[in-house]
């Protein structure tokens, strides 16, 4: 048995929202088929067709997106 906490906040409706859950805070921003959102791990990114039930996701942590900054800068 486990015990799941979860609360999505609308902070301006249809745009922005603030999710909490057992895990923490994440906030989460797009419409329907779009999203992205940002957590103390990282950001996803969400692509999905309405009605199909198809979608696509990626996560792509800050550690990655530090390194890809290092990188670039010292081209």
């Amino acid at each position: 048995m486990f015990i799941r906490f979860y609360r999505r906040i609308p902070l301006i409706p249809g745009i922005l929202w603030l999710n909490i859950s057992k895990g923490g805070f994440s906030l989460t921003t797009g419409t329907t088929g779009r999203k992205i959102t940002a957590n103390k791990h990282g950001i996803r990114l969400h692509l999905g067709w309405p009605g199909t039930g198809l979608g696509i996701g990626h996560f792509i942590s800050y550690d990655a997106i530090q390194k890809l900054i290092t990188s670039l800068k010292n081209k």
